[in-house]
């Protein structure tokens, strides 16, 4: 039962390491940005739409960022807060 989740969970996820060092677990591409957005329970992916510009983004999905779950990123960072755009 345990293993089902896990193979469940990691579908069609890669593993991934951010620039801070970070490791990961979702569907990244070399650009994304990981967000913890107001409201989530959760960290999530963001893909730039527009290279023109630094605050329109595509919603890629969850992700599992180690050391970032469960409210720890509010805990271990003083919030930034940063207006984006979801296109």
């Amino acid at each position: 039962m345990f293993w089902r989740s896990v193979l469940t969970s990691a579908a069609a996820r890669s593993f991934f390491i951010t620039q801070e060092g970070y490791y990961g677990l979702g569907n990244a591409q070399p650009g994304d940005c990981v967000f913890v957005l107001y409201g989530g329970t959760c960290p999530f992916l963001l893909r730039s739409a527009d290279q023109s510009t630094t605050d329109r983004f595509h919603l890629v999905g969850d992700c599992y960022l180690h050391g970032v779950m469960d409210g720890e990123a509010v805990e271990r960072w003083a919030p930034r807060e940063r207006e984006v755009v979801l296109v």
